[in-house]
Parts: structure tokens; C-alpha cells; sequence
């Protein structure tokens, strides 16, 4: 499934080689090979040296980023998810849910190789297509944990603006239709997508009504009234 996403990725680069679409599906198409290489390569090497390849495609990834994107991850998005997801237990670093932070036990202060970490896990539930719609907004705006603790959502409504920041930093990763190959149309979430974290039980979802823009949902009101056919003579 990879190479065949790779084949994609490398016909739509001649095609339009400029295209902004490519490097984002080549940076996913980086991340999904670092997922899928952990259970694969733990039997066929030793563990240090899994480690170490797994730490270099982190850098790759992080360092294929717009340092604006890594700022405010770090600053704004990073807070926002640690806040209750890592404290109820429900995506620290022991849970089961896939999607995964990991948070210092007696520290405030989060290194920068946590950060890192953080970051490539929360890339991998953003979808591009429709950030706004990605599993990461079910996740940071319902209270889902299954654990002992109260279940909360990291980010209730009356916060709106972390909502914001979070919503910027979303968009960022928006991308525009991707041309047509030769085998069709360059779809990367359908190359691999028993590869993507839980999109079953993290499911997309439109954002909340608590969370939208005031003007979203008002239409604006037609004229029925065609003011060309007044001025045309007879």
C-alpha cells in the first residue's frame, strides 16, 4: 500500500511538480512508514538501532514543517492537548487509544524531544482534506475517556480561545486537490488507511455549534430582483 501511494506521489510530482499538495502527501507518506516500521523492524534488528532509525524519520518529519506550524504547536496546540487527554489517562503515553502524548511525571517544563513526539502524533489524526473535520477535533472538543476519571473534553466551549488557536493551526495544514495520474486521482487517506490512527473510533465530525464563528449559519438574503432586465430597453 506505501509504494503504491510513493507511485502515486512520484507521478503527480511530474506531472505538476510545483503543485503545494505534493510535499504534504510525501511528508504523510514519511510518517505512515514510521508507524508501520516499528512492529516490523523490532524482529529484524536490534532495538537500539530501531530506535535510532524511528528518532531520524521524527526529525524528518518535524524538520519538513513550517517552523510556524511548530511554534504554535508548541505553544498553544501542545498545552491545549495535555491539559485533560494526557491527565484523564485517556491518550498518555500507557494508553490504548492509538493516538498517544507523552507528558513528563515531575516536570512542567516538556522537553524538546517530547514535543517532537507530540507533534508527529498529532499530525497523524489531522486530515488534510478537511482539517476542520479531522479525528483531532472529536478528540480536543468531546469528552471521550473510558477511564476511571471523569470523562471531560480537553477543550470545552467556553474556551474559545484556545478553540481559535487550535483552528489556526489546523488550516495550516490544508491542502488543494492533488492532479490526476495515471492510475487516477492521488487520494493518499485511501492508500493507506489501516495505517491512519483509529479512524474508526475516532471518527470525523463537522465542529460543534458551541464552537462556530457567530456569522456561520447565516445566509445571506437574494434579491430576487434582476436589475439588468430593468435597464433593458424595449
Amino acid at each position: 500500500m506505501l509504494d503504491h501511494a510513493e507511485t502515486h506521489i512520484t507521478q503527480a510530482s511530474v506531472i505538476s511538480p510545483e503543485h503545494p499538495g505534493i510535499q504534504m502527501r510525501a511528508r504523510r507518506l514519511t510518517l505512515l512508514r514510521t508507524q508501520s516500521l516499528a512492529p516490523t523492524q523490532k524482529t529484524a534488528r536490534p532495538p537500539d538501532a530501531t530506535i535510532k532509525e524511528l528518532q531520524v524519520d521524527v526529525e524528518k518529519i518535524v524538520n519538513s514543517l513550517p517552523s510556524s506550524a511548530i511554534q504554535d504547536f508548541v505553544r498553544h496546540v501542545q498545552p491545549i492537548l495535555l491539559k485533560n487527554c494526557s491527565t484523564a489517562r485517556c491518550h498518555d503515553s500507557s494508553g490504548n487509544h492509538g493516538f498517544a502524548l507523552i507528558k513528563p511525571t515531575f516536570s512542567n517544563t516538556i522537553p524538546q524531544r517530547y514535543s517532537r513526539r507530540n507533534l508527529v502524533s498529532t499530525i497523524s489524526v489531522i486530515d488534510e482534506s478537511k482539517p476542520l473535520e479531522s479525528p483531532l477535533v472529536k478528540m480536543a472538543l468531546t469528552a471521550h475517556a473510558t477511564t476511571s476519571f471523569k470523562p471531560t473534553a480537553p477543550l470545552p466551549s467556553t474556551e474559545t480561545g484556545q478553540w481559535k488557536h487550535l483552528r489556526n493551526w489546523l488550516l495550516q495544514f490544508k491542502s488543494a486537490a492533488l492532479p490526476d495520474t495515471d492510475s487516477g486521482p492521488l487520494v493518499f487517506s485511501k492508500s493507506a488507511p489501516y495505517l491512519l490512527m483509529q479512524r474508526e473510533s475516532l471518527p470525523q465530525m463537522p465542529i460543534p455549534p458551541a464552537y462556530r464563528d457567530a456569522r456561520e449559519g447565516i445566509s445571506e438574503t437574494i434579491d430576487p430582483f434582476d436589475p439588468s432586465s430593468f435597464n433593458t430597453r424595449r
